[in-house]
């Protein structure tokens, strides 16, 4: 048959071919059969009904998983079997594309052009085409390539992405109900007490086993002196944030809190984390903070005259102690409830630990100069301090989000944090009437929060409130800790332990001792798997389909009414069709 084609072309190169029969040689027909009718509007059909999926799954999130990120295989086997439906679109479209580009060239064949002028046309739609050719028929060839990027642009647009959604989940914060730590019991009076307008004595307890004021002490090796403007401390292995100081330990701490009346509370933390797993991203909610530090310190005269130290205080807090040591403290309470004052003395040379924690330079100075010229002389020195405590105004709900993959670099090797924000829709609101622990156990228990650290204080938080004894200098003014400190009204590195040792206890409240625990409905941000990303620059996917739809609809316009003939798409109906030219010839 090549020779005949090449004779033809030879012969008549310049001939228009004759009408063509539409019965072949052997009386067969050459008319197209309907199944290529049926293709075209199933094609059609096909890419419509894929745009419409491609456009949901960009407005809509189909979830693939409802927690967590796809497990390797079944990611693999998800993405290969995308692969394999959307090449077998691919292919369908191709097919019919190239199907209704012969069938134009049958028409042209039929209305009399040229088989030369056909004939570079006809060689790329069968894909035998030069690379000449294919630059001069450009149009056919980016339709085609085109309807080749079909696999990639499904694959593409439902690729599995990562993505979050909110789940409501129960946390817990302490409630304003007497128990054993703190409240009205009027058969266990306490020293740390305040007269309440309604004729009632509120308590604390601040030495009762189990109580977070009993275990402050434990919790002072969380504090951060390094870079306190980022967290405070570090709870149980969480940054918290100076924004949200005195954040409820339950809404970070996977333990579940202990209630006086009801034994063991059954929604916690513990359980939203066994459920989600490492799915779990963060959990919002509404809990007390603690804005401001309520201690404020100022130095006052201190008198050791080889028997007693005495050190009087503001609001009547006094202390004058007998026994010979070579520091000293107390905590009264006193007026409204939240108030209180602690007053501290040290002896030479424990004055000068004390003297650097307030960051009084020129006492330093002092003991500095004199201890050099004739130590003896300081033999009964001492130095006092006198802080006020008042914790009424400076606590304040807040929204705060506890996040449990942080990758904030200022928090170091710590994965974890908790941050605060200012929110309208945290008001207490919650908690409103008699179970707002704002009322007062919140502010009674932080004020005498540093009752079980004082014995100690020096001692305790010596490498806390200065700065670390290495290298060891002889100017101790060196020691002395500057900004920035935790709280930023805080002036020197006692009152920012202090101030931390009362936010880290208030934050204890509800999983220590009787601490009663209400609950409350918080946010959960939890990650699972969706088809596509849910992007709207994801809908550029359904170009492609677009452009075949418009394509097919284009060819499909362009043959409409014409015999179809299956001429240039088979050899045979070809060697029909130049017999009958030749006949005609």
């Amino acid at each position: 048959m090549k020779e005949n084609v090449i004779a033809l072309l030879e012969e008549h190169p310049g001939e228009p071919p004759s009408p063509v029969s539409t019965k072949g040689r052997d009386g067969g027909s050459l008319r197209r059969p309907k199944s290529q009718s049926i293709s075209f509007f199933v094609v059609v059909a096909l890419d419509i009904l894929i745009i419409g999926f491609l456009v949901a799954v960009v407005f809509t999130s189909i979830k693939l998983t409802s927690i967590g990120p796809l497990s390797g295989d079944h990611r693999t086997l998800y993405v290969t079997s995308v692969t394999v439906l959307a090449t077998i679109c691919t292919t369908f479209f191709i097919h019919v594309v190239r199907e209704l580009w012969l069938q134009k060239i049958d028409t042209h064949l039929q209305s009399g052009t040229a088989i030369a002028v056909l004939d570079p046309t006809w060689r790329n739609v069968i894909g035998l085409s030069s690379f000449t050719e294919r630059l001069k028929q450009w149009e056919m060839t980016v339709i085609l390539a085109v309807s080749g990027l079909v696999t990639a642009t499904i694959v593409g647009a439902t690729v599995p992405t990562s993505m979050t959604h909110t789940e409501r989940y129960r946390y817990h914060l302490v409630d304003d109900h007497s128990d054993i730590c703190a409240g009205i019991n009027p058969s266990l009076p306490s020293q740390w007490a305040w007269d309440l307008p309604n004729g009632s004595v509120y308590n604390v307890w601040p030495e009762m086993q189990f109580c977070p004021t009993a275990e402050a002490i434990t919790h002072l090796g969380t504090i951060n002196m390094l870079n306190p403007d980022a967290f405070g401390y570090a709870d149980e292995g969480t940054a918290v944030r100076r924004s949200a100081l005195g954040a409820a330990a339950s809404i970070y701490v996977p333990q579940t809190p202990f209630d006086w009346g009801t034994n063991m509370v059954d929604e916690s933390l513990a359980q939203t984390l066994q459920h989600f797993g490492p799915s779990l991203l963060s959990t919002t909610q509404c809990t007390p903070v603690m804005t401001t530090n309520p201690i404020q310190c100022e130095t006052v005269t201190a008198v050791d005259d080889q028997v007693s130290l005495t050190i009087h205080g503001p609001s009547n807090c006094s202390l004058i102690t007998s026994y010979q040591n070579s520091y000293a403290a107390t905590l009264c309470t006193h007026d409204s409830l939240g108030q209180a004052t602690i007053v501290l003395g040290a002896v030479y040379p424990s004055s000068f630990f004390l003297t650097e924690a307030m960051a009084d330079l020129d006492y330093l100075s002092y003991l500095e100069s004199a201890s050099s010229a004739n130590a003896s002389a300081l033999q009964g020195t001492a130095y006092g301090v006198a802080c006020t405590v008042d914790t009424r105004q400076v606590f304040e709900y807040r929204e705060v989000t506890f996040n449990l993959q942080a990758d904030a670099d200022d928090i170091g090797t710590y994965s974890r944090d908790v941050e605060a924000v200012i929110s309208d829709s945290c008001d207490g609101q919650v908690f409103a009437g008699d179970h707002d622990p704002l009322q007062h156990k919140i502010p009674a228990v932080a004020a005498v929060a540093a009752v079980s650290i004082l014995d100690n204080l020096l001692a305790a938080t010596r490498q806390l409130i200065v700065q670390p004894m290495s290298p060891i200098y002889t100017d101790h003014s060196k020691y002395v800790r500057q900004a920035p400190f935790a709280f930023e009204n805080s002036r020197n590195g006692l009152e920012d332990v202090l101030g931390l040792n009362a936010a880290l206890v208030v934050s204890r409240l509800p999983m220590t001792g009787g601490s009663g625990t209400s609950s409350a409905e918080g946010i959960a941000i939890v990650q699972n798997t969706r088809v596509g990303t849910g992007r709207k620059w994801a809908l550029v996917y359904i170009l492609p389909l677009v452009l075949v739809l418009v394509t097919l609809i284009w060819l499909r316009y362009t043959v409409a009414g014409a015999p179809r003939m299956e001429i240039s798409n088979s050899l045979r109906a070809l060697e029909m069709h130049f017999r009958e030219e030749m006949g005609h010839g």
